[in-house]
């Protein structure tokens, strides 16, 4: 029983929450309309993969109070240093990523996860084919808006490893 308890509350951190999406065509759209306190099954698996560059993919979940993001990174693939209002947490799910913060390098392997508070830079390079899930909060406002993905893709080709 603890077993499926503790299997229940991980699906529940990364799929249960309901939520909202912008633009249905490029993000599934999980608004829950009805204001119930209920609990609602998605599959991550079934959103659109957003190709921002040749080596790397995302999908995105915004409920109303944090962003989930699976990234999945072609060996060299590399998401530039950067820092945000939002707590994240990370957690490579496969593959090997090198973690640049604050100037110091940590490697992360499959299942090690890392924290970042609010405004503490960070930036990743894949080492191997990798995917990596995070979790922001509060959600990001601009992955909201219409132009995003296109905003995105364009930042992230101009910043990769030659």
């Amino acid at each position: 029983m603890r077993n499926i308890i503790s299997a229940f509350m991980v699906i529940s951190i990364f799929l249960v929450i309901p939520g909202y999406a912008a633009e249905p065509s490029i993000v599934q759209s999980l608004r829950d309309d009805s204001n119930s306190h209920t609990a609602s099954v998605h599959d991550f698996n079934t959103m659109p993969i957003n190709q921002l560059t040749d080596r790397i993919g995302m999908r995105f979940f915004t409920s109303q109070n944090f962003t989930v993001i699976q990234w999945t990174l072609k060996k060299g693939a590399k998401l530039p240093i950067h820092s945000h209002l939002n707590e994240q947490l990370i957690r490579v799910d496969s593959g090997r990523l090198d973690v640049d913060s604050e100037g110091k390098i940590y490697h992360l392997d499959a299942g090690q996860m890392m924290v970042f508070p609010a405004y503490v830079t960070h930036g990743f390079i894949a080492m191997a084919d990798t995917v990596m899930y995070e979790q922001q909060t509060p959600i990001r406002q601009d992955f909201l808006e219409p132009d995003f993905i296109q905003k995105l893709s364009d930042f992230l080709a101009k910043n990769q490893l030659s």
